[in-house]
């Protein structure tokens, strides 16, 4: 008899835990907003204007989750499931974006708790993975931290061990990096 209610006893936990574990995968299931369904339109509406494919100010562009993901001038605009390090989160809910001379309205409270579910949520897109580890790194991101850091001593006027970065835009060669560190000069 012990036996008999013992196994009962263990049937009814497997089959609670079963249904427990059902219910959180559900719930683990259930998605939040994603960029391209739930996102995109909104920035569409009072964003890209300035910060789209055309305009890019402060190196910002809106209009993909891969844009969102990398940031512009001031860091990265969205942090997935980091509300304390997503800048965009901060300047919609600031009020100070858009600006106030800019032609678009400001975000509605609605709009704005759809962005910081989405950014709890993991940030999802259907297009661009939201882990910044996988975006490939261009020109576009080393360039300017080459000549924010190195110009000082590697630029027009002082070259030190000979080495100068020279941009496109002046029409000169690109930077030539050696095979070796030592015919490069550096010690």
């Amino acid at each position: 008899m012990a036996k008999r209610l013992s196994i009962i006893a263990l049937t009814i936990s497997f089959v609670f835990v079963a249904l427990c574990g059902n219910v959180a995968a559900q719930a683990a299931e259930k998605p939040g907003p994603v960029f391209e369904t739930d996102i995109l339109p909104i920035l569409k509406a009072s964003c890209l204007s300035c910060h789209g494919k055309d305009a890019r100010k402060a190196e910002l562009d809106l209009s993909t989750a891969a844009g969102v993901f990398k940031g512009g001038e001031s860091g990265v605009a969205v942090k997935p499931s980091d509300l304390e390090e997503s800048l965009l989160l901060d300047m919609i809910a600031d009020g100070l974006m858009p600006p106030e001379d800019a032609k678009e309205k400001p975000l509605t409270k609605k709009q704005i708790a759809l962005i910081r579910q989405w950014i709890e949520t993991g940030a999802r897109s259907k297009l661009v993975s939201s882990n910044p580890s996988t975006a490939a790194v261009s020109q576009h991101d080393v360039i300017p931290i080459l000549l924010r850091r190195c110009s000082m001593c590697h630029g027009p006027e002082y070259q030190e061990s000979g080495l100068t970065l020279l941009s496109k835009a002046t029409g000169l060669p690109p930077i030539f990096v050696p095979p070796s560190v030592r015919e490069s000069g550096f010690r």
